[in-house]
């Protein structure tokens, strides 16, 4: 059995908090979209990413949908402001 030690006033860390989404939401109106280059063979990855921001503003009255397309040669996700 592993022997854990209490240790007592160690300062926690502070985590620094994300300032807004990385992503333009808060600035798009419906019918704006932007699209992000897929890097990699799996474009669910990015598309889970930008569906889990996106669905963060729907509290905020915002919705989207994204789709993944092909633009220009480049596998994209694309995702358009709906509402």
């Amino acid at each position: 059995m592993i022997e854990i030690t209490i240790d007592k006033d160690v300062p926690m860390r502070r985590d620094k908090k994300r300032s807004g989404s990385k992503y333009p939401f808060e600035k798009m109106d419906i019918g704006d979209s932007f699209a992000i280059p897929i890097e990699s063979s799996d474009p669910t990855d990015v598309q889970r990413r930008l569906s889990s921001a996106a669905r963060r503003m729907k509290s905020q009255g915002k919705n989207f949908s994204t789709r993944t397309l092909t633009e220009g040669g480049v596998r994209v996700v694309r995702i358009w402001r709906v509402e």
